[in-house]
């Protein structure tokens, strides 16, 4: 009983420190390690951040040409109010049409994989509904639907989807046949082949295209913008340029490019929790 009651403690804390350990190598490690490769990529930033700063007073560049960093992070500051409510806006609408391209990009990608007679058939159509320019079918769309949300979810949409279906298709036809004979064999059926071997096989691919659209549904919401709207970042660059307000422009694009940058992190960051523990090729990838 005493021997019992000591072992007790020990095997508990035993269980933290695995807890402990898995927590460090799923979350603490790869952040250390993202932190490490991006340092010199945050001081080459920090760098042409200095340069310009110091280069607009050094040349006397007039600063209805080119601001200062200093005062374009000054002109934020002193309007948070509008640019909060302008990103709010536009961040739901790049967020919905995302969401869009994810839910149909995926399944159709699915069944491009899976159904010849459905690749034969539609995939010809959606490569052609990728030649032409989206800035063509933009003014279309807000003749159709005027200038509420449907606009900008459709182009951000048609500009998103391809390449999450794309990779998608490419991902779930990259399982080597083998691997499918293999399960066959055992005993598998279609479904469980698929969601057991072909769809884990398939995540790198998949995610690879999340995170190109990504950046691409934040370019359909702005371009979107650019052609009609009443609020919204695309708005505020598009106002901007028609008054030469150019510090607008510039606190207009900057907020832009975070907001790009933080949903692409954030897709970044779903696939490491998905496939970063046991895909190889992620883990030198987050490694550098």
């Amino acid at each position: 009983m005493v021997s019992a009651t000591l072992r007790t403690p020990r095997a508990s804390g035993g269980t933290r420190s695995l807890r402990g350990s898995r927590l460090r190598s799923t979350f603490v490690a790869p952040l250390r390690t993202a932190l490490v490769n991006y340092i010199p990529a945050a001081l080459t930033f920090v760098v042409c951040l200095l340069a310009w700063e110091f280069g607009v007073w050094a040349f006397h560049v007039p600063l209805y040409l080119l601001p200062p960093p200093s005062l374009v992070v000054a002109y934020i500051a002193g309007n948070q109010t509008l640019f909060i409510a302008s990103t709010l806006e536009t961040v739901r609408l790049i967020l919905e049409g995302f969401a869009i391209s994810i839910l149909l990009g995926i399944p159709l990608g699915v069944l491009l994989a899976r159904s010849r007679l459905f690749a034969r058939t539609v995939y010809p159509l959606l490569v052609a509904s990728q030649t032409f320019p989206k800035l063509a079918v933009g003014p279309l769309f807000v003749v159709w639907f005027g200038f509420g949300p449907m606009p900008k979810l459709l182009l951000a949409f048609l500009v998103a989807f391809f390449p999450i279906m794309i990779d998608a298709t490419t991902g779930l036809r990259s399982v080597r046949p083998e691997t499918l004979m293999l399960a066959r064999s055992m005993g598998l059926g279609r479904m469980r082949t698929f969601f057991r071997i072909q769809l884990p096989q398939a995540l790198p691919s998949i995610f690879a295209g999340l995170r190109i659209g990504s950046t691409l549904s934040v370019l359909g919401v702005l371009v979107a913008e650019f052609l009609g709207a009443a609020g919204g970042l695309g708005y505020l660059v598009i106002t901007a340029t028609g008054s030469l307000n150019t510090v607008l422009l510039f606190s207009a694009l900057v907020i832009i490019a975070v907001v790009g940058l933080v949903l692409y992190g954030a897709v970044a960051l779903i696939e490491h929790l998905a496939i970063g523990s046991w895909y190889p090729g992620q883990a030198q990838a987050t490694d550098g």
